[in-house]
């Protein structure tokens, strides 16, 4: 008699899901460190499941490209951090997006793909990835997307890079 072998389907896991944990963990440490100072780190939703809900948020001021966290620090400056989920896909076209929206709008902008290198950026005011080397290494990669690799945009020595 033949047994019947019942696999569970696999569940896709949008690369999202991993960025809004990774995300979650940050404001949490944050927010511990810092209970006092509420409202200086702010989250820019800028996702949208349909066109219309995206024409409505751009209607409302959504900016296009914007980071995932901004930080307003003691001065009132501005800080962008882009939440990257290591191992996710992205398209160099929306890298290259994010990256020129954080050379030109907040004080300093980063990616950040650890709490590490949030933390660093919060505490010291570098570690995180800068736009600039996002767009070095986007200049050299042949297709139409990447995998998130902090150690393939930064060199394998990334203490020395950021």
């Amino acid at each position: 008699m033949s047994k019947i072998i019942i696999q569970e389907k696999r569940k896709f896991r949008n690369h999202s899901h991993g960025e809004a944990r990774l995300q979650s963990s940050l404001v949490r440490w944050y927010r511990n460190e810092y209970n006092g100072k509420k409202g200086s780190l702010i989250a820019i939703f800028n996702e949208s499941k349909t066109s219309m809900e995206s024409a409505k948020k751009l209607s409302l001021g959504l900016a296009k490209s914007a980071a995932d966290l901004i930080r307003i620090d003691e001065h009132g400056r501005c800080w962008g951090m882009e939440i990257k989920d290591p191992g996710s896909c992205h398209s160099v076209k929306h890298l290259t997006a994010q990256a020129e929206w954080l050379l030109s709008v907040p004080f300093q902008g980063f990616f950040i793909d650890s709490l590490i290198s949030f933390q660093s950026v919060i505490l010291t005011g570098s570690g995180g990835i800068t736009p600039q080397q996002v767009l070095a290494y986007l200049s050299t990669v042949k297709g139409s997307s990447i995998i998130w690799d902090s150690k393939k945009i930064c060199g394998e020595n990334l203490e020395f890079n950021v």
